[in-house]
């Protein structure tokens, strides 16, 4: 035991978790003896030693210390609390998913939309995936010059993606990092420098003529769904999260009122199609996910007649390819 005593009446004891025979301690030194058959003499001792010391500066450095407290530092010494176990960085990715699930938007107090979780999953995947080809392991400490260099060549030479989507990783990852980064969380700082690579998009447009091409041509039911939907757009110039949920309480005069979900901000747009504020208005339509909306449109295109070639230069694996495609595409 460790003993310490105040005046004859008051002290404090504390186990020492060893135990020896009575004929194996020495009552002058209050150590274990030195006889060669005690095999663990030396790790006892020596741990004896250290307390003592520790327990020796507390009442030096602390002159008029009371045996209570000596007591909590003694505690507190001999038995320290537990370090909670550092987070690795796919641990920390793997929680920030699923507090997305529930986290509002920053902009709109809202929860964050399908797509942007979404985002959040592919950047989990790809990291995965690119340290089993690199045979690595991220830790917050990783994120240096070289690991974004080699990250970027890896997505464009075995992942074979675009610049813009290659953007979308980094900017993602740094969403990722300065999160952890106001828990707390020591990280490189390398990734501030990080460069979200933008490139900008050949899109096409459609004229009023052409507009007005698919708004009369004859479709099925799921189609005309879709042209539906895709004339909204067109003639509010809303994000697909914003005009594939309007309903006629967005409706004042010949004015649209929404706030947008992205951003949390409101905006007021003229209403400039009759066919529009109908469809609005008598509920002509039902959601569906902007995929589907993207992939049916082309059909409702090329059965409206949209005619010609468009070309469009795009990226893939970092280098820019120059395309033809039709219209309706």
């Amino acid at each position: 035991y460790l003993v310490v005593r105040e005046g004859k009446n008051k002290k404090i004891r504390f186990s020492m978790d060893y135990s020896v025979r009575v004929v194996e301690w020495n009552i002058k030194t209050e150590r274990v003896r030195e006889i060669a058959t005690i095999l663990n003499r030396f790790i006892i001792n020596q741990r004896l030693n250290t307390v003592e010391t520790a327990v020796n500066s507390f009442i030096i450095s602390q002159v008029g210390i009371s045996l209570d407290d000596l007591a909590i530092k003694i505690k507190e010494y001999l038995h320290p609390a537990e370090q909670p176990k550092a987070i690795s960085f796919m641990q920390f990715l793997n929680n920030y998913l699923i507090e997305a699930e529930t986290r509002p938007s920053r902009q709109g107090g809202e929860k964050l939309a399908f797509k942007t979780k979404q985002k959040f999953r592919q950047l989990r995947d790809c990291l995965t995936s690119y340290c089993e080809y690199r045979h690595k392991k991220l830790n917050f400490d990783s994120f240096s010059i070289d690991f974004y260099n080699d990250f970027l060549n890896y997505l464009y030479d075995v992942r074979n993606v675009s610049i813009g989507y290659a953007g979308m990783f980094i900017s993602k990852l740094k969403q990722v990092l300065r999160s952890a980064e106001k828990r707390g969380i020591e990280v490189n700082q390398a990734y501030k420098d990080y460069q979200v690579l933008k490139e900008e998009a050949d899109n096409i447009y459609l004229t009023e003529t052409e507009l007005k091409q698919i708004e009369n041509v004859e479709l099925t039911e799921s189609l005309s769904n879709m042209r539906n939907l895709f004339l909204i757009g067109c003639y509010t110039g809303l994000r697909y999260s914003d005009f594939s949920r309007l309903t006629t309480d967005n409706i004042e005069g010949n004015n649209i009122r929404i706030r947008q979900q992205k951003t949390g901000d409101e905006v007021i747009i003229p209403l400039l199609s009759d066919y529009v504020k109908n469809l609005i208005i008598n509920g002509n339509y039902r959601k569906i996910s902007s995929q589907k909306l993207n992939e049916g449109i082309k059909e409702v295109c090329k059965r409206a007649g949209i005619i010609g070639k468009f070309m469009k230069t795009i990226s893939k694996g970092g280098e820019k390819q120059t395309l033809i495609f039709n219209r309706w595409e």
